[in-house]
């Protein structure tokens, strides 16, 4: 046969991959900490459920873990439509919240985004410092009590907690008993951690829900109300009137927001550590100390920024601040029309000491939360 040349003397081929990157976390990620001891002996030393059947042959009808996961897998939506999992954790010999938390962090490398404790009632000085760890680790704390000394304006735990600007600690308070209101916090959890953030218009407020299987709060007066506003403490009360009455949670913003809008930022934050980790790591040759390389680096921030817009927690709206960056005409223009504005620090005026550690232009964001209405005044006029 004539010899034949590989075509390769005109054309070589090199197909390229992008490299691995990191998923998502999952931010709806609930664990509960319990002084519990389960009935089998969980391999890893913690256990991940997807459903209440499963919590049972673990720990047994009877366990208080049992009635909380309950709780959390009965409401509609739930952590599971947010893809998140129940992950229970047993306490070690001689630990405490804030250690235990600790360990599930570093030791059994968990990544949770909410915490509830179980099988017992933590001391004031535990809450609080569980409370601060949960501030610098970016964790939920659902801070949740029966005692009606926590609420009380400038020395209850609650108090104290806002005073410390703890914010990643959501005060809750269910007047009953305290296994009780633990059920209640895990019901209120569940549905908080409920939302899908790839979705579309999914973010959600937490003022006026109902929580399936958990009876109104009836010991709520008026005056217990106004209390849990001042300090920021969410509730479940009866609401009503003439031989009707629903329960609807009731919630206050004093303790650095929102509910919701401290779970939103949450995620807002891991999505956008998880963009630029992956514009980095993914890409085949290099993003260039460039423009071109910063609108790259830029565009993976926007994407968060969009998909924000998109589930509803930033929408357009008016800069309202006196904090600006970049063209404050610019920023107002793209915050009004997007929702949100993107911003580097050109690259010709970057010092050569961050040129030659290859350190991004700071790149700085803004976005204006959608926001939520809890209220409403009505005047009504009626001429003759």
């Amino acid at each position: 046969m004539p010899l034949q040349l590989p075509i390769t003397n005109f054309v070589n081929i090199t197909v390229t991959q992008p490299g691995a990157g990191l998923l998502p976390y999952a931010v709806n990620n609930l664990a509960i900490f319990t002084q519990e001891v389960p009935v089998v002996t969980l391999t890893a030393g913690y256990g991940i459920y997807l459903n209440a059947a499963s919590v049972a042959t673990d720990w047994g009808t009877t366990s208080e873990a049992y009635q909380q996961a309950a709780a959390i897998f009965s409401q509609s939506p739930n952590i599971l439509t947010g893809g998140g999992q129940l992950i229970i954790v047993p306490f070690l010999s001689g630990s405490n919240l804030t250690a235990i938390m600790t360990t599930a962090d570093t030791t059994m490398g968990l990544f949770y985004g909410g915490a509830l404790w179980c099988g017992y009632s933590p001391l004031d000085v535990e809450i609080t410092a569980a409370a601060a760890y949960c501030q610098a680790n970016r964790h939920i704390l659902f801070a949740v009590s029966h005692e009606s000394a926590d609420i009380v304006p400038t020395t209850g735990l609650f108090a104290l907690i806002k005073g410390a600007s703890q914010s990643q600690a959501r005060c809750l308070y269910y007047t009953t008993s305290a296994v009780t209101a633990r059920v209640f916090a895990a019901a209120y959890a569940s549905r908080l951690f409920s939302v899908d953030y790839t979705g579309s218009n999914t973010a959600l407020n937490m003022h006026a829900k109902s929580l399936a299987n958990v009876t109104p709060d009836t010991g709520i007066s008026q005056t217990i109300l106004s209390y849990c506003l001042t300090n920021g403490i969410d509730t479940y009360p009866s609401f009503g009137g003439g031989g009707q009455s629903l329960g609807k949670v009731f919630t206050s913003g004093a303790n650095g927001g929102f509910s919701d809008d401290i779970q939103n930022a949450n995620w807002l934050v891991f999505a956008l550590q998880v963009a630029g980790f992956n514009a980095l790591a993914q890409t085949s040759t290099k993003l260039p100390q460039t423009e071109q390389g910063m609108a790259a680096l830029k565009n993976a921030y926007v994407q968060v920024m969009n998909q924000a817009v998109i589930n509803g927690y930033l929408a357009p709206g008016a800069w309202n601040s006196p904090d600006t960056f970049g063209d404050p005409a610019t920023l107002i223009r793209n915050v009004a029309a997007a929702g949100f504005y993107v911003y580097s620090q050109p690259v010709a005026l970057q010092s050569q000491a961050d040129r030659t550690a290859r350190r991004a232009p700071v790149i700085q964001i803004a976005g204006k939360s959608a926001g939520g209405i809890n209220s409403s005044n009505v005047l009504v006029s009626i001429l003759a």
